[in-house]
């Protein structure tokens, strides 16, 4: 059996699981701090198939 840890869904399929509340933000969470360069480079990395591990999920029960 894969290690959950193995599996990916795209951005598309994130926001979509938050917008539907299967995913929530944490109050955590910290205040975005990146300029507009740091984004496209980010976008950018992202469309050239390159790896990125930006995301932790856990989940919890009532």
């Amino acid at each position: 059996m894969a290690n959950e840890l193995d599996s990916s869904i795209t951005i598309k399929k994130a926001i979509d699981n938050i917008d539907s509340g299967d995913f929530l933000l944490p109050a955590i969470q910290r205040r975005f701090v990146w300029n507009t360069k740091q984004i496209e480079m980010l976008f950018d990395s992202i469309m050239q198939d390159y790896p990125i591990n930006t995301f932790m999920f856990w989940e919890v029960s009532d």
